[in-house]
């Protein structure tokens, strides 16, 4: 795991994993097995470019989940590969198990796209409900769950439901492209939409059209005490012997970024 915080390259990361195969195969259980394979993998399909190193890849992932791998990103990693070469329906239940396995929203997502594209219109809308919601609590993956599943109701003719999504959508992101800066902050304010950093600039900059910049100094002090009492927990406690060693570990990060 450490190679892949601090690669100086692919090819020296995958030098390396292949080192670290030929001295413990012996001794690989099926478990270490599939955290290398699923490592390795990702450098052959993620890095590599070209067929070769994406059937070597293929292959590793393919063993891993023969051998029942714990790991859901292994599962997530195959299912995106079959995903890619227009195996569906396998894709569908290799996502299903990556969320068996750790129940991120991302895992169904592609589970209910993959049912969708494979003309299971049906699964993928209940798949979709299932983990769509609002506010949205994380923007990405929300409006995407969001846009799809407004999309689908739109064209099976749940028009109604579909309406109330594309309203929110709308509400998002598109009140402040046509200027609405005081529906924009409302629904800022409402939704948390500033836990995420990505809404920001358009909150300031809608306070700043509407001349509220009392309320902008106000909101970024919370926003800045929030940052600081973060920084300030005492995280070294459980993790580190001395709090110099958490401070060295924090200098070096620092560093590295």
């Amino acid at each position: 795991m450490l190679i892949f915080e601090l690669r100086e390259s692919t090819n020296k990361s995958i030098e390396i994993l292949e080192e670290c195969y030929v001295k413990n195969k012996e001794s690989f259980s099926d478990n270490s097995f599939s955290l290398w394979a699923t490592c390795i993998a990702y450098f052959l399909i993620e890095e590599g470019c070209d067929k070769e190193s994406e059937n070597g890849g293929y292959d590793l992932l393919s063993q891993a989940v023969n051998r029942n791998s714990n790991y859901d990103k292994t599962y997530y990693a195959f299912g995106r590969i079959n995903f890619e070469r227009k195996n569906y329906k396998k894709a569908c239940k290799l996502f299903h198990r990556a969320y068996e396995l750790s129940p991120r929203k991302e895992y169904k997502y592609c589970e209910a796209v993959s049912h969708l594209i494979n003309d299971n219109q049906r699964e993928g809308i209940s798949l979709l409900k299932s983990i769509y919601t609002y506010p949205f609590e994380y923007i990405i993956i929300n409006e995407k769950i969001a846009f799809v599943l407004g999309t689908e109701l739109a064209i099976t003719g749940n028009l109604e439901e579909a309406r109330k999504i594309a309203c929110i959508l709308l509400n998002t992101d598109y009140m402040f492209i046509l200027g609405d800066y005081e529906h924009c902050v409302q629904l800022y304010d409402k939704s948390k939409l500033l836990e995420d950093a990505m809404w920001l600039n358009k909150y300031f900059y809608s306070l700043k059209q509407m001349n509220q910049v009392c309320k902008a100094n106000k909101k970024l002090v919370e926003i800045t005490q929030k940052i600081e009492k973060e920084i300030n927990e005492e995280l070294y406690s459980d993790d580190w012997e001395s709090y110099e060693d958490y401070k060295e570990y924090i200098t070096s990060e620092k560093k590295q970024t």
